[in-house]
């Protein structure tokens, strides 16, 4: 399990709305994030967050001319961390995570992880407060959430 979370922005808001934020921490050991994931999350940070540039900028920037500018920021970040998990929620930013072998995880994989650590009792009640909040979920990944949580 990688100790460190470099969590994009729509997972921040997702469990912050949420009241959840806090299972990053719990999960954990380091959270990082940079001054864009910052900018745009847009609300005060927890002090428990770190905020990090990614060494190469120039890579950064690369990235941006097909995925979004807090994405190829955290993307960016995971290329300079050892032993860390990315959460991405947009398909395209995975897409590229996966092709550069970074570890991948989202808002609705830390709700599996805190889980099965037994940090929240029900994934189906979190599935229902996040789209009570406008989280977007398949049917299908939800079934499939639902059943490998045994729920």
């Amino acid at each position: 399990m990688p100790d460190v979370i470099i969590p994009d922005t729509s997972c921040l808001i997702f469990l912050h709305k949420i009241e959840q934020i806090n299972l990053l921490q719990q999960l954990y050991e380091k959270t990082i994030v940079t001054p864009d994931i910052v900018s745009e999350f847009d609300s005060p940070l927890m002090d428990w967050i770190e905020i990090k540039d990614p060494k190469d900028k120039q890579y950064q920037k690369v990235l941006e001319q097909t995925i979004d500018k807090g994405e190829a920021s955290i993307i960016a970040l995971a290329m300079d961390i050892k032993n860390c998990v990315i959460s991405l929620d947009d398909l395209k930013a995975r897409k590229t995570a996966k092709s550069l072998g970074l570890t991948i995880t989202g808002t609705l994989g830390i709700l599996s992880n805190a889980k099965n650590k037994g940090q929240i009792k029900s994934i189906k009640v979190m599935i229902k407060k996040l789209k009570a909040v406008d989280f977007r979920i398949s049917k299908k990944i939800e079934k499939e959430l639902l059943r490998l949580s045994g729920e």
